[in-house]
């Protein structure tokens, strides 16, 4: 970008006066002093811009301040005052012509093309016919890419990303790459431990509901993987008959895929890929049109006995997953299907909900003339903005004030800070992979996940104090439960208790769960057998490929050489080697699961795990057309040469 542009954004900083949506702005020439906001004496922007300025004098941003930033500078008004002013800020408003729209405009065709004229590229047709389509988030999840031929990009029913492109299945094409016996795996490294967390339930909560945002896969109803259990296994198998099995379904692929070693099989996500709260809105238009009130822009809800809103019951049985025993109708009706597994994933809803709801209200009474339609589809944007601040806080808290860049963004784990393009603008560069935007990849749907965290029990804490305690497995698909022990007293238990870390092994609860003979569960057994059904890469395969991609790490995670660098255990290390033949073949949720190391002060995933999340995370925010930040930048430039012209 160029250095008045840098200049225009830091300018820019100080006149936080913006309407929240970019393309709502029409400005009048006008001359006013900037109403500068204090950020306090800390800011994480100012400190990322020092340090970025300091290890680059003579970079892009350097430029803009002359090499150099005095120590003393705290806030932004002091970089407003630093900064070398550009002559040519006028010039600049030709570039952005494309923002300047009234919001009570009709929005046509013509419009959109104009707008985005600054691509570069033809837009799809089909998404330009209708506002709908790209001045709102789309339910699929299509048409945030605009790109003719490519608008299908993050929308349900496509392919996930790899990474780094491997596949590894067994043929190259679609058979479940070989290797240990996944009950035996979980058996020797996978078995309950007691290593307690600082971290709550409610981070659990969020971060089920993030990976739930992006990520669903779609089981087969014809192709499923049966899993030996080994003869005298103490859950499954106590009366050494040899003859039990665990059966996993396969998920399910993308039709056309999977012919030969040019076209392999490749899983479907049932998700949009982008943070825009589907867990909650759903991703399809049945689900979405049942889920709403079609008054003040609400999401329908049902009444609890505390006068909070909750979910809606199912009774319009919308496809939901549940367990035997349990009818759909007594379930919670919501956008994603696994939402009633726990009551963590269902408080996180819950609180969604009533955001909506709540911003609905605050939308109707300042615009009176907006329809319900309007104000449904305005503040699914804001929930969505406030749903990816939250994941962007969830990685910042994981990195210590130690780790380079942590306490502004992430991504400086992967890059060198001062080669990154700090003042975004869409499309990002960083955050594009092959000339499209990436979307969470199959790694993260198998990685990403949180078993060993999940807690034995729930506290339910009253008003007064007084508390219950609640198993966590018998909490799941009791959604009439939920209601009665009330979103309130379960939210003060989920801030007040701990939950394990990742060095604790997995509840038993959910690594050997029976219902009864038929329905035989083990949660580690069935991620291990669908990384290998998917072809995800082996733990050095992976880690191999990360080192040598076009990334190129700041925080290296190397492949391990030898059994012994998976852990100093030596009883683990024994496992391993009468399990695997070859430390290559060491499956990637157990080497991630036998990593100790960590970021500087976090205690919560080992870097490994991190590592994958933190990349798909960055990338899919910043991928995504509407994240706020680019809306934030766009108004910061349109307000600023506003007020210049």
């Amino acid at each position: 970008m160029a250095v008045s542009s840098v200049a225009l954004f830091l300018l820019a900083g100080a006149l936080i006066l913006a309407d929240p949506w970019s393309h709502y702005f029409h400005y009048e020439s006008h001359n006013v002093q900037p109403e500068v906001i204090s950020f306090g004496s800390s800011d994480n922007f100012v400190d990322f811009i020092k340090e970025i300025v300091k290890s680059n004098p003579f970079g892009k941003i350097g430029q803009v301040f002359q090499g150099q930033i005095d120590d003393n500078a705290v806030s932004l008004l002091d970089l407003y005052n630093s900064v070398t002013v550009v002559k040519d800020l006028k010039a600049r408003q030709d570039a952005i012509a494309h923002l300047k729209y009234s919001s009570e405009a009709k929005r046509t065709r013509q419009e959109a093309e104009e707008l985005f004229k600054h691509l570069g590229f033809p837009l799809d047709p089909s998404c330009t016919a209708h506002e709908s389509k790209w001045y709102y988030r789309t339910l699929d999840g299509s048409c945030n890419w605009l790109k003719a031929g490519e608008s299908h990009v993050g929308s349900i029913g496509y392919q996930r990303e790899r990474d780094f492109g491997r596949i590894s299945y067994q043929d190259g094409i679609s058979e479940p790459r070989d290797g240990p016996n996944p009950r035996e795996l979980s058996n020797a490294f996978f078995r309950k431990r007691q290593t307690r967390s600082v971290r709550t339930p409610l981070m659990l909560g969020l971060l089920q509901f993030i990976t739930n945002d992006a990520i669903l896969s779609e089981p087969s109803s014809t192709e499923f993987i049966q899993v030996p259990v080994p003869q005298g296994d103490e859950f499954f198998d106590p009366d050494h008959l040899g003859n039990v099995t665990l059966r996993v379904a396969r998920a399910a692929s993308v039709a056309g895929t999977g012919t030969s070693t040019s076209n392999p099989r490749q899983a479907k996500d049932m998700s949009t890929s982008w943070l825009d709260g589907s867990a909650l809105y759903g991703s399809t238009k049945q689900v979405a049109l049942t889920l709403r009130l079609f008054s003040n822009g609400k999401l329908d809800y049902s009444v609890g006995q505390d006068g909070g809103q909750y979910l809606p019951f199912n009774d319009k049985r919308l496809p939901l997953r549940t367990k035997p025993g349990v009818a759909i109708e007594d379930l919670f009706a919501v956008g994603d299907t696994r939402a009633n597994q726990d009551w963590l994933q269902l408080s996180i809803n819950t609180l969604f909900l009533r955001e909506h709801n709540r911003l609905c209200d605050i939308v109707s009474s300042q615009h009176a003339n907006w329809n319900d339609e309007k104000i449904y589809q305005t503040v699914r944007l804001l929930v969505g903005s406030k749903f990816t601040t939250m994941a962007n806080a969830f990685q910042i808290y994981n990195l210590s004030e130690s780790t380079q860049g942590s306490g502004y963004d992430n991504f400086s784990i992967f890059n060198d800070p001062a080669s990154l393009d700090d003042v975004r603008t869409y499309p990002w560069p960083q955050a594009m992979k092959d000339g499209r935007p990436s979307v969470a990849s199959n790694e993260m749907g198998i990685t990403f996940r949180f078993h060993e965290m999940i807690p034995d029990e729930l506290s339910i804490i009253e008003a007064n104090g007084d508390t219950t305690r609640v198993s966590f497995s018998e909490s799941n698909y009791e959604s009439k439960r939920f209601m009665e022990a009330g979103l309130d007293n379960i939210l003060r238990g989920m801030i007040t208790d701990d939950i394990p870390n990742f060095r604790s092994g997995v509840n038993e609860d959910f690594r050997s769960a029976r219902s009864d003979q038929r329905h035989l569960f083990d949660i580690v057994t069935s991620s291990i057998v669908h990384e290998r059904e998917q072809g995800i890469p082996t733990f050095n395969q992976y880690f191999r490929d990360y080192m040598h991609s076009e990334v190129k790490p700041v925080y290296p995670i190397q492949p391990r050489e030898t059994f012994e660098d998976f852990s100093s255990d030596p009883e683990i290390v024994r496992q391993l080697k009468s399990l695997y033949k070859s430390p290559e073949d060491v499956d990637l949720t157990v080497g991630i699961g036998l990593h100790g190391d960590r970021f500087p002060g976090n205690d919560f995933l080992p870097d490994s795990g991190l590592v994958i999340g933190f990349l798909n995370l960055f990338r899919v925010k910043y991928s995504d057309r509407f994240h706020p930040s680019y809306a934030l930048v766009s108004s910061l430039f349109s307000h600023c040469l506003g007020m210049l012209s």
